[in-house]
């Protein structure tokens, strides 16, 4: 799974063409650097403990931990989004030298 769920759409969007039916599937493991980057490692092993005990719901709480990693991801690269247009704001007006609009 990528980072971004719009990603994610768009690649399993394109697993049926022209109207044909298709379907798509994930293949995703807790080595995958969307959950070793974004959940924090008593989360990991609670799953990594669920999955080899085979506990009833496993496959759903993989499911949802992986959302909460793609979530917190989204989170985050929505905030430095903001960040980088807030910088850049701030530097068209402290090197704007002529007052006016400089577009």
């Amino acid at each position: 799974r990528h980072e971004s769920g719009r990603v994610d759409r768009q690649l399993f969007g394109r697993s049926g063409r022209q109207g044909d039916p298709g379907s798509a599937q994930a293949f995703v493991s807790l080595d995958d650097e969307l959950v070793r980057r974004y959940l924090s490692g008593p989360t990991r092993r609670t799953l990594d403990l669920a999955w080899q005990r085979h506990l009833p719901g496993r496959g759903r709480m993989a499911v949802k931990t992986f959302n909460l990693a793609q979530s917190k991801a989204q989170a985050l690269a929505l905030k430095q989004r903001k960040d980088v247009l807030r910088s850049d704001l701030w530097l068209d007006q402290a090197l704007s030298f002529a007052g006016g609009d400089t577009i």
